[in-house]
């Protein structure tokens, strides 16, 4: 570790933090649960940078030379003042904490903590493994306050509210739903509940939130979707479905009982999720590992159809329409919404919607509420099958 000093953050920066101070003030661990975000993966330097800063190395899982399980180690150091802390993932990591994973949590006193030019409110925790050179970064937060800086990413900050809020009880419900699943895993992902990326959801930092998103998760606090058994799923979301929702085993092959398929024309009133694609043979047959083969022709039903069949000279393959979405990317097709077509050697799709199209559609929840429609009634139509609840309290542990 070294200190340099800390440059003055920008005002506007700390009159936003009061601003949501005033709106999240400390939390009940009893009452509104704490989570643990990915925020950054295998980065070989960490550098941040806060007021009277401490970090904390925390050893969980120490082995002995007989391969048994000793008590946690601790070691804790505070830097007074303004100061900035570069922690190299690459050599710092010290013989005796060499065996197991490592912790380094980081805390302010000011309770942010500057890391990338963005201010993160909470705690900072460094992930490092023995063999590896590089560290995960979590940050540690009120699940509230995530969520309002999650509004911020996953949809547009200045739309209507009642959209704002039907997107938050929905990101709620999704992160409740993987810090459920926590207790399951045996890597170090136990170390976090979920990533802040398009494989859960992304969250920001200060910078990310204004006046709506904190009205819509302070509006929403602790309010879930839950599934008739009144348990929590999985709650997917995505930007636009292309006129008809999906169900989740058409395109991960994981069945949710609860969900329902939905039309959508709420989505249509801009042209953005209407797109085309005209690729060359050789390109599209070495995405589908299929080079050494002669393609005669292509059968695809409909964008609405979930599979297409190509016929090759020497046999037929059928392929589900989300395994082609994964082979080629998501920048490329850019849903579950399209129909390929073969002539003269070249390939041609036609697409509408974004997103993998399984429960609210973002685009359509806008629509609906500037008609007028509330975040209940957005909700019902995207998730007919669950129910809103609060659960924070008492009968939050048997969600």
């Amino acid at each position: 570790m070294s200190q340099f000093p800390l440059p003055q953050i920008n005002r506007l920066l700390f009159s936003l933090m009061a601003f949501v101070a005033l709106f999240f003030p400390p939390f009940s661990y009893g009452a509104i649960p704490k989570i643990e975000v990915l925020i950054g993966k295998s980065i070989p330097q960490i550098v941040i940078k806060g007021e009277n800063l401490t970090k904390t190395y925390f050893a969980p899982h120490q082995i002995n030379s007989e391969h048994e399980v000793s008590s946690p180690k601790k070691e804790s150091k505070t830097y007074p003042g303004k100061n900035t802390l570069v922690l190299n993932c690459e050599t710092s990591l010290k013989e005796k904490w060499s065996k197991g994973i490592l912790v380094a949590e980081l805390s302010s006193t000011s309770g942010v903590i500057e890391w990338k030019n963005e201010i993160f409110k909470g705690d900072l925790n460094v992930i490092r493994q023995p063999d590896k050179k590089s560290c995960h970064l979590v940050q540690a937060l009120s699940l509230e306050h995530y969520i309002s800086t999650l509004l911020g990413k996953e949809m547009n900050r200045n739309w209507p509210i009642e959209a704002l809020k039907a997107q938050a009880v929905a990101a709620r419900s999704y992160a409740l739903h993987k810090m459920r699943l926590r207790k399951q895993k045996n890597s170090d992902q136990t170390y976090y509940d979920l990533e802040s990326s398009e494989k859960d959801q992304v969250n920001g930092s200060l910078s990310d939130i204004n006046s709506n998103t904190i009205k819509a998760t302070s509006l929403t606090e602790g309010e879930v979707l839950l599934n008739d058994q009144k348990k929590l799923d999985p709650v997917f979301y995505h930007a636009q479905c292309g006129g008809k929702t999906l169900l989740p085993q058409d395109v991960w092959h994981e069945k949710v009982a609860n969900y329902k398929k939905v039309k959508c024309s709420f989505c249509q009133t801009t042209t953005e999720g209407i797109w085309k694609r005209d690729l060359s043979l050789p390109f599209f047959l070495g995405a589908i590992k299929q080079k050494s083969r002669k393609l005669v022709k292509i059968d695809d039903k409909s964008k609405y159809s979930e599979k297409l069949r190509l016929y090759f000279s020497d046999g037929m393959l059928e392929m589900e329409k989300e395994e082609f979405r994964r082979l080629f990317g998501k920048s490329l097709i850019r849903s579950n919404r399209f129909s390929v077509t073969f002539n003269h050697q070249r390939i041609f799709i036609q697409g509408q919607g974004l997103g993998h199209g399984v429960g609210l559609c973002q685009l359509g929840a806008l629509d609906l509420a500037k008609k007028g429609l509330n975040y209940k009634q957005i909700l019902k139509y995207y998730y007919p099958s669950y129910e809103l609840s609060k659960i924070y309290g008492k009968s939050f542990d048997q969600m």
